[in-house]
């Protein structure tokens, strides 16, 4: 999960996504808390593309992964 949320490399967020069917992603306030840095870039970056913003807070970003 960690590798998940720092990562920047495309295929391996997808492997990951795929490995363990993920369904949804949560970017809080936790996340932000733990995986600060240029990893939760990704998630505005490939908004629309991996997966869609089905929820937002400004503190909490929800996502459902697209298959």
């Amino acid at each position: 999960i960690d590798h998940f949320y720092m990562t920047l490399e495309r295929d391996s967020v997808v492997d990951f996504l795929r490995k363990y069917q993920v369904e949804y992603i949560i970017v809080g306030q936790l996340e932000k808390a733990y995986y600060s840095g240029q990893g939760l870039v990704k998630f505005e970056q490939w908004n629309q593309d991996l997966w869609v913003e089905i929820y937002n807070d400004r503190d909490t970003i929800i996502y459902r992964v697209i298959r």
